[in-house]
């Protein structure tokens, strides 16, 4: 008689032990499942963010650090590099973004970067950063497409347009899924980066976050906290 799924679980008990049967339950149960450290902000990050709020206790608006350049892209972007390619990044990065780039000179050039090193410097570039409240209480949070700062007149930000011009070759790289020519990863990565993060550095006096840069509307206790618009978006 063939052997039922019960049947068979209970073989597995006997033969196995409870603790067995649990975990080839779990595992059945969530076969891909992938453990994945949520905390991407380094101890500068961490550090500037925390001073902020203490600065600006209880206030809704100052709760988390949102990227312009989704994190989840620049992830992606950094797998996409040969280690030459990703020592060059974070060594051009290094001088206008020092926060960012947490690993000595010697821990990137010895025997490579890791692109998981990259990626986490990459997300914690202050140039990228708008503070502003919980992802949970806006309700125009855009997930992975980019979240740009607009003038009162409606066009994009000197810093934001040149992180338009990373997120759009970057997201070109990624659908691609091709090595990237150091000549376009200069031009149109690693420049737009360095003026976007000299930018940063001229408003916010080379402080990892700059507390003036992002208007909000709405009440995020309400969970309907929207960055300001430009006139004419697709929001109206």
């Amino acid at each position: 008689m063939p052997t039922t799924p019960a049947t068979g679980l209970q073989a597995l008990q006997r033969s196995a032990g409870n603790a067995a049967l649990c975990r080839w339950i779990g595992e059945t149960r969530n076969p891909t499942t992938v453990q994945r450290n949520l905390d991407w902000k380094n101890t500068p990050t961490k550090k500037a963010l925390k001073a902020q709020k203490t600065w600006a206790p209880n206030d809704p608006l100052v709760h988390s650090l949102h990227h312009i350049v989704p994190k989840s892209m620049l992830e992606d972007f950094a797998h996409l590099l040969h280690p030459a390619q990703m020592v060059q990044v974070v060594n051009a990065l290094r001088p206008h973004a020092p926060t960012a780039i947490t690993m000595s000179t010697g821990s990137y050039t010895q025997a490579g970067v890791p692109a998981d090193a990259v990626a986490k410097a990459l997300k914690n570039l202050p140039a990228n950063f708008v503070l502003g409240p919980d992802p949970r209480a806006r309700a125009d949070d855009p997930g992975a497409q980019p979240d740009y700062n607009y003038a009162d007149d409606g066009s994009i930000t000197p810093r934001s347009e040149e992180l338009e011009r990373v997120y759009e070759f970057i997201r070109s790289a990624i659908a691609s899924g091709a090595q990237v020519p150091t000549t376009e990863l200069v031009d149109e990565f690693i420049t737009p980066l360095v003026t976007a993060s000299r930018l940063h550095n001229a408003r916010a006096r080379s402080g990892p976050i700059d507390p003036n840069r992002a208007t909000w509307s709405g009440d995020p206790a309400q969970g309907n906290a929207r960055r300001i618009a430009p006139p004419g978006s697709l929001l109206d």
